[in-house]
């Protein structure tokens, strides 16, 4: 399970691509200016001139016309988005499974315990309901032109798919480039949009299997996504898979059969209506102020010690650098109802360490904030709360000062302060064996921090960006 989820955080990191100029249809008008001018000069050869005599001589005048011909070509071009679907990740917390020995992934399938899941021996624990998990990554879905151009149906491909009906990896099925045909019926045009629709999938390496399932969705805000499934996967192991060969419980080929339904989550996961295809990028609507695939930051603290030196060291308390963050996958949601600089936000992952035996790990943690903007397109003030509940309780008080680069489209820098305190393991039972080594051996803690940080493959946008603004 450990391998799975390092390649799961691996290849988040490798998708973090830029939507804009991957998946972009430009269309060119050629236009020829033409402009004609004409000049006439009239030239007097032989002028008029009085002379002693009192006899003026008689004159000629000539008039010289020059034709002139400018022609141009000019290119306009407009960019428009080509896609229907365009994430990054997806999760989906299911029941299917034998409840005896489930993932334990929660309502979203992300809601892992690492005292647990990230043991090579774990082989699963009683569940409830949700007994398994869908992780999906890489998704993209674009218009598919049948039935009379139907509107709403799509192809498109999942980069690498997991179904995991419960912690048993050869009862599981995996894809890498799962090929979906889907058929959408919306209810909903605006944002958010809601729909309905049903897939077929199929796989071929390494599992071989096929899929069929409905679907409710809501979303897309800010790249946000609420889905709900009832579907049907069958398919077949090899011996040599992945999923065979690297589980010491398992030697010989599996035929995994599940019915499945549950509820899913997915992080920056973009929709369009077929009518936005037809829209220029800068004309489109947006619902956040900020989206971004990662944020990275090193941080100063009042902590003892640093969390990247070791105990024993006599320099780790003079360290500059205690400790730092890593934030995957992040919305800021602006609330036009209130005010649309007051914003709530969430993550898919946060990770902080504030010192040696500082910090804790957060699973969609719960922001709110003000976007207040200091100078136009560049400088922004951000203070905010953050509640983290599991598998770490601690809260987070602080502030950002971001200097924004438009022009480039992939970072952005802040500095950024503020106070955080909790429990690292206030929200699992850690148990025997402790949580590998991550969580079992920080301690409560109060710090306050200052640091920088770095915002990757993110984007902030202006208040005429909003859609309540347009």
């Amino acid at each position: 399970m450990k391998i799975v989820i390092l390649l799961i955080l691996s290849l988040i990191i490798l998708q973090s691509c830029s939507i804009k100029e991957q998946h972009t249809r430009i269309e060119k008008d050629k236009y020829t200016h033409t402009i004609k001018d004409s000049t006439e000069r009239h030239y007097y050869s032989n002028s008029p001139r009085n002379k002693e005599d009192g006899v003026v001589n008689p004159s000629t005048r000539d008039i010289i016309v020059d034709n002139t011909v400018l022609q141009y070509d000019s290119i306009v071009e407009r960019e428009y988005p080509d896609f229907i679907r365009l994430g990054l990740f997806e999760s989906v917390g299911i029941f299917g499974g034998d409840s005896k020995v489930g993932l334990d992934g929660g309502i979203f399938g992300v809601y892992l315990d690492p005292s647990k899941n990230l043991k090579n021996d774990f082989r699963g624990t009683e569940s409830s309901l949700f007994t398994g998990g869908i992780y999906r990554l890489g998704i993209m879905e674009k218009r598919l032109r049948w039935f009379q151009d139907s509107e709403n149906w799509t192809w498109g491909f999942t980069g690498m798919e997991l179904i995991m009906p419960d912690a048993h990896i050869e009862n599981g099925l995996m894809g890498f480039g799962v090929f979906n045909l889907t058929k959408r019926f919306y209810f909903k045009t605006d944002i958010p949009y809601f729909a309905l629709g049903a897939r077929f999938g199929m796989g071929v390496f390494p599992s071989q299997y096929g899929k069929l399932e409905g679907f409710a969705e809501l979303g897309s805000i800010g790249g946000l996504n609420l889905r709900a499934y009832l579907g049907f996967a069958a398919g077949m192991n090899m011996e040599t898979t992945v999923l065979i060969n690297s589980n010491d419980f398992a030697n010989e080929a599996t035929y995994p059969t599940t019915f499945y339904g549950g509820f899913g989550v997915s992080y920056f996961d973009f929709i369009n209506v077929v009518p936005e295809t037809y829209r220029e990028w800068k004309d489109m609507e947006h619902s956040a102020w900020r989206v971004g695939v990662a944020e990275v930051a090193v941080l100063n603290s009042n902590a003892e010690s640093s969390f990247f030196s070791n105990e024993s060291d006599s320099t780790s308390s003079n360290s500059i650098i205690r400790g730092g963050y890593l934030k995957l996958l992040n919305a800021n949601i602006s609330l036009p109802i209130l005010d649309e600089r007051l914003y709530i936000g969430t993550s898919l992952l946060n990770v902080m360490f504030l010192g040696g035996i500082s910090g804790g790990i957060g699973i969609i943690p719960i922001r709110v904030g003000w976007m207040q903007q200091i100078l136009k397109d560049e400088l922004f003030v951000d203070p905010f709360i953050e509640y983290n509940y599991y598998p770490s309780r601690f809260y987070n008080i602080g502030a950002k000062i971001t200097l924004g680069f438009p022009r480039t489209g992939k970072f952005n820098g802040s500095l950024i302060l503020g106070y955080s305190s909790g429990d690292p393991i206030g929200g699992i039972d850690v148990g025997l064996g402790g949580a590998s080594g991550v969580l079992e051996d920080l301690t409560k803690f109060s710090n306050f921090y200052i640091g920088i940080e770095i915002g990757l493959y993110e984007k902030i946008f202006q208040s005429k960006d909003l859609k309540h603004n347009r």
